[in-house]
């Protein structure tokens, strides 16, 4: 792979991570304000997952973003560690 289709690999996974963080924050505000009004817990497990989710996009963003700009080498593995312990907290709740 050279190093042009390398930039654009990346630049392709930083945007995709943008729009999918952007998504996550939105659509977990948007349900909890019906949900109080439908009173569905349902709608409260889904707003509460989308957020879980948006942040664990912020930090795999952050990760990938101190590595590429500041190359941090070490941010993007210690995002992944975030990632990790947010997952197994979730795993531990569930």
């Amino acid at each position: 792979m050279n190093v042009d289709a390398d930039e654009r690999h990346r630049s392709c996974v930083l945007l995709g991570d943008c729009v999918e963080a952007g998504r996550f924050l939105f659509t977990g505000h948007a349900p909890a304000r019906p949900e109080v009004q439908l009173n569905s817990a349902a709608t409260v497990a889904e707003a509460e997952q989308n957020q879980i989710c948006a942040q664990l996009s912020v930090a795999l963003l952050a990760g990938l973003l101190l590595n590429a700009l500041a190359g941090w080498w070490w941010a993007d593995p210690g995002a992944a560690l975030v990632i990790a312990a947010v997952a197994a907290r979730e795993g531990r709740e569930s």
